[in-house]
């Protein structure tokens, strides 16, 4: 991911672009990024913990709870058919776990 970093920066001041940096959707975009990117350590130390398995299952059940806080976070508009597949898929992750 630090690759994926230092590449977009390189290629936004090579390109003179960096008007990309003061758009605010981009920085929630971001934060949703490096959130992700403290559940992926988050979920390195509980292998060590838990076992493979267990923290699989964990980081499974995590997705459901980051569906839901993205959207409000990042305020998503999301109709009534959308909110129900999105609910229908997470009852199916959960119902895996079990």
């Amino acid at each position: 991911m630090l690759g994926v970093l230092v590449g977009t920066v390189i290629y936004v001041i090579g390109s003179h672009s960096t008007a990309v940096y003061r758009n605010k959707m981009i920085w929630r975009n971001s934060l949703a990024g490096v959130e992700f990117g403290i559940g992926t350590l988050f979920y390195i130390f509980s292998v060590k913990q838990n076992g493979v398995t267990n923290a699989f299952i964990y980081s499974q059940l995590c997705s459901v709870i980051s569906t839901f806080g993205d959207i409000w976070f990042l305020h998503e508009e999301k109709s009534k058919r959308q909110m129900t597949y999105i609910i229908i898929g997470l009852i199916f992750i959960v119902g895996a776990v079990f």
